[in-house]
């Protein structure tokens, strides 16, 4: 799903490149800086973020604190396959060339966060 505030990138690519970027931040200005993607969905695309170990939290609520998992923690993700990536973000049935070489940039870009 397309990010309505980032336009032209995915709102996971979108949500997790915040993330890198800011080093550590809440959940309130995730909501915010996102403003205009639904909250429900950032809110369970956080979830996802955590439980894959690409995101790590540390409290509740509006003021969760939120970091991007560090080299180290990712190296277990340098192996991952862009197809599992793109089925998990996306479904199987949504498998595509273009889809498949997108799902290789966004892994690219979770081994250089």
């Amino acid at each position: 799903m397309e990010s309505a505030t980032d336009r032209g990138h995915s709102l996971w690519e979108a949500v997790l490149d915040y993330i890198c970027t800011e080093k550590m931040t809440t959940r309130a200005s995730i909501q915010e800086r996102f403003a205009s993607d639904d909250a429900a969905q950032i809110r369970g695309l956080l979830r996802d973020l955590c439980e894959s170990g690409l995101v790590f939290s540390s409290g509740q609520g509006s003021g969760t604190v939120y970091r991007a998992a560090s080299d180290e923690e990712l190296r277990a993700f340098r192996q991952i396959s862009p197809r599992t990536v793109w089925t998990s973000w996306y479904g199987p049935s949504s498998i595509t060339r273009a889809n498949f070489e997108r799902a290789s940039c966004c892994v690219d870009s979770l081994r250089g966060c």
